[in-house]
C-alpha cells in the first residue's frame, strides 16, 4: 500500500532500459511519488541532450537521481 507520506526509493539495474522506464514513469505521472532513484546507467542510453532533459525534469519534480555502481 502507498501513502503520500511514504519515502519511496527505486533502484534500477536493467541493462539499457533505464531511460525508457524513467520516461514512462514521467508519462504516467508517477515521478512525483518517487523520492530517490538509484540507477546503473548503461552504454545503450540515448544521446546526452536526452539524458540532460530527463535529469532536469527529475530535478524539477524533486526526485533525486543517483548513479548506482
Amino acid at each position: 500500500n502507498y501513502v503520500v507520506d511514504d519515502y519511496v526509493i527505486l533502484k534500477m539495474d536493467i541493462e539499457g532500459l533505464e531511460f525508457d522506464i524513467i520516461r514512462q514513469l514521467l508519462v504516467d505521472g508517477l515521478i512525483p511519488t518517487i523520492d530517490e532513484i538509484y540507477c546503473e546507467f548503461h552504454c545503450f542510453a540515448p544521446d546526452a541532450s536526452y539524458r540532460r532533459a530527463l535529469q532536469w525534469i527529475l530535478k524539477a519534480s524533486k526526485t533525486i537521481l543517483r548513479r548506482w555502481k
